[in-house]
């Protein structure tokens, strides 16, 4: 089992491989979120990148936050 760091999910072990992540609230969060158009996952690691992402759509964003701390 890895742990949540993105890190964990760089190991050679398991490069090229599909993997399935889950989290005590994140999981949830984009389950109830399936009906959208598009969902993305992001962190503030990729903030960026998601801003960019949500600005070239075009479209309205929601943000479902999900974590403990």
């Amino acid at each position: 089992d890895l742990g949540n760091s993105p890190f964990s999910y760089m190991e050679p072990a398991i490069k090229g491989k599909t993997l399935i992540m889950t989290t005590t609230n994140g999981t949830h969060a984009i389950r109830l979120s399936m009906a959208a158009d598009k969902v993305v996952a992001g962190a503030f690691l990729n903030v960026g990148s998601v801003a960019a992402l949500a600005k070239a759509e075009g479209k309205d964003v929601l943000v479902v936050c999900a974590g403990w701390k």
